[in-house]
């Protein structure tokens, strides 16, 4: 992602156990890579996306699995916010938690932003179910909502949302 300041941010994965982002200033050498967020590598993390303001700040958003002590795989949309030259503390979740049989939830995201540097998250999930959320300029995420409910009919492709400059958002 490209700030309007020049400031550019790129996340990814490693092994499926980490998601790094590192950053560089208008004509600048990239940053030295940074942890996100750690998952283990028998249930991993993936899908990572980011999107940057006006004023250089980030959001960077991933999944994350986990297994419960009932063995069953537990699925997190996580983010963390990139202000003031840093990546925020611990990472914040989108949702509750998703709890299913093992290895059968999946969560693919995008992101936008808007001039007011609200950010606005979009995800679908394996039960073709669509939710959404929006942050305030400070970062922190308002309660997510159901865009599509569960359906037996798939998805054709990864939903797409936009945020205009009243905080409104268009999934």
């Amino acid at each position: 992602s490209l700030s309007a300041n020049g400031r550019a941010f790129v996340v990814w994965t490693r092994n499926s156990s980490g998601v790094m982002a590192s950053h560089a200033e208008a004509g600048g050498t990239w940053s030295t890579p940074t942890v996100l967020g750690a998952g283990q590598v028998s249930t991993g993390v993936g899908a990572p996306r980011v999107a940057s303001d006006a004023n250089g700040n980030a959001m960077a958003v991933w999944a994350r699995g986990a297994f419960n002590s009932s063995n069953q795989f537990v699925t997190n949309l996580e983010s963390k916010r990139y202000t003031g030259g840093a990546w925020s503390g611990a990472a914040a979740a989108l949702y509750a938690p998703l709890v299913t049989a093992a290895g059968t939830a999946l969560v693919q995201s995008r992101l936008a932003v808007n001039g007011l540097g609200q950010f606005a998250a979009v995800w679908s999930l394996r039960d073709s179910s669509v939710q959404a959320a929006q942050s305030d300029a400070a970062g922190t995420w308002r309660t997510a909502a159901t865009v599509r409910p569960a359906s037996s009919f798939l998805l054709s492709g990864l939903p797409e949302i936009g945020i205009d400059g009243l905080g409104n958002l268009l999934a």
